[in-house]
């Protein structure tokens, strides 16, 4: 059997057997076309605006396949009800809410991400939002949003799938008036909820509150305090705080001091996003601030999700905290004389600016990565594992080279492969390994190579000068 509904899942896993055709030619409804779930993953981050990159893609198709649902345009298994969908046979009789089947392949693409996009899944968005889905689900980072969809039912969604297989477009029977039963339908269930418990109407599509609020209904219960009974032991009554409860409750009892709460905490976002170095727009700024009321965030959750619109864009000039973060990053990198793609860039100033891990965090991953590339050299080796960055290591070399060519010592970049040779440029005799030049060997270096311009220094004039000076002495009094 296919996985069973487990309540605490905003929208959970297929009851009904998966559909072989849901991972072979797909037919039905399109006319003999395929369906694929690359098809289908593209059309979901288009419609969010995120990267398609090849790894985002490949978490997608995964989590698919790990659903492995037979519901028409739904390889996902949301139940959310949109544009005339239908039930998809096989769910569980008791649950009111049931995976849907779409008409089309845009209704499912839509109702997908509209789903994504409900505030339930921050974890699954920001790791789609980063371009890698792959490596953060791996990571674990998207366990929360999974345990959520599924309903408990999983917290990853293994390895590679078949991008090519084909999603189901035809369902297994049924229509917008065959799913039967006895419940009230969808729009009965909101029309009730929004006249008699509106405070709570949201959680209509919560798979644990959502059966709850169809038994108030079916009861005729009113009272708000008896329904607030029934919730009280619910996984949302218990992870939501009293505030977002609250501003849930001001939202239908006066909406009117709700919105003007709500544009205080728009005003409180836009100056914390300047002071950060954030470019919102004003929609995005909006979702923040009504999120920060509706969900109850703490302020360092409110500033861990403003940190995740910060981008790494290459030599621009950032504003705010972001600039500060920026600027700090590169130093650290170059203090090791190390490369740092934009990539990872991007990612260190997201949870640097947004709290999330410190630049101290940061320093002890970049020292390792630095012992690991120059470690071969014992002196280097041993200054790093005392605490020193390869800048200070190699200030006696950017002294030398000082003195012979007159660089400024604060001007020299050792990850320059001008500069980087004194701690690559030669090979230890006795492991064959590369490692770092001697003094001695940095020194016959600056002299011999034109690159550095000792024959042009100050210091090479004047000991030629004083060469010639002290010869011509010796001749002069051997005449």
């Amino acid at each position: 059997m296919a996985n069973t509904p487990i309540g605490n899942g905003v929208f959970g896993p297929v009851t009904g057997e998966p559909d072989p055709s849901a991972t072979s030619q797909a037919t039905a409804n399109t006319g003999g076309a395929t369906v694929t779930r690359e098809q289908f993953a593209t059309a979901i981050l288009t419609k969010l605006g995120y990267p398609q990159t090849p790894q985002n893609i490949a978490f997608l198709v995964a989590w698919m396949n790990r659903e492995g649902t037979a519901a028409a345009y739904n390889p996902l298994a949301t139940k959310l009800k949109y544009n005339g969908s239908y039930d998809l046979p096989g769910n569980s009789p008791g649950d009111p809410l049931k995976v849907q089947q779409y008409q089309s392949f845009d209704d499912g693409v839509a109702a997908t991400v509209k789903t994504l996009l409900n505030g339930y899944y921050p974890d699954i968005l920001a790791g789609l939002k980063s371009g890698d889905a792959q490596t953060a689900g791996a990571n674990g980072q998207m366990e929360r949003g999974l345990l959520k969809w599924s309903g408990a039912g999983y917290s990853s969604i293994g390895g590679n799938a078949d991008p090519n297989a084909a999603i189901s477009t035809g369902g297994t029977g049924g229509s917008a008036s065959s799913s039967g039963g006895t419940q009230l339908s969808g729009q009965a269930l909101t029309d009730y909820a929004e006249s008699n418990f509106p405070q709570y109407a949201y959680l209509l599509n919560d798979p644990e509150v959502g059966p709850i609020l169809v038994k108030a209904a079916q009861q005729g219960v009113t009272d708000p305090n008896i329904l607030l009974g029934m919730l009280r032991n619910t996984h949302w009554y218990t992870t939501t705080s009293s505030t977002a409860r609250s501003f849930n409750e001001l939202m239908a009892d006066d909406p009117a001091t709700a919105n003007q709460a709500i544009t205080n905490q728009i005003n409180a976002i836009h100056v914390q996003a300047t002071q950060m170095g954030v470019d919102l727009s004003d929609q995005a700024i909006h979702d923040l601030a009504l999120n920060y009321m509706k969900l109850g965030w703490t302020p360092g959750q409110l500033t861990q999700q403003l940190a995740t619109y910060a981008k790494y864009q290459g030599d621009i000039t950032y504003k705010g905290q972001a600039g500060v973060d920026v600027q700090q990053l590169k130093d650290l990198y170059a203090s090791y004389a190390l490369p740092a793609s934009d990539q990872t860039l991007n990612s260190q100033l997201q949870l640097l600016l947004g709290g999330t891990q410190t630049l101290d965090e940061f320093k002890q991953g970049v020292a390792q990565k630095a012992k690991s590339l120059y470690g071969s050299n014992p002196d280097l080796g041993a200054a790093l594992d005392r605490g020193e960055t390869v800048d200070q290591a190699m200030s006696s070399y950017a002294d030398l080279a000082a003195t012979l060519t007159g660089t400024d010592p604060g001007q020299i970049n050792w990850l320059d492969p001008k500069w980087n040779v004194a701690l690559t440029g030669t090979t230890d005799p006795k492991t064959g390994q590369t490692t770092g030049m001697s003094m001695a060997q940095w020194g016959r270096t600056l002299r011999s190579d034109p690159i550095y311009g000792y024959d042009g220094s100050e210091n090479a004039v004047s000991t030629a000068s004083q060469f010639a000076t002290q010869l011509l002495a010796k001749m002069t009094g051997a005449s």
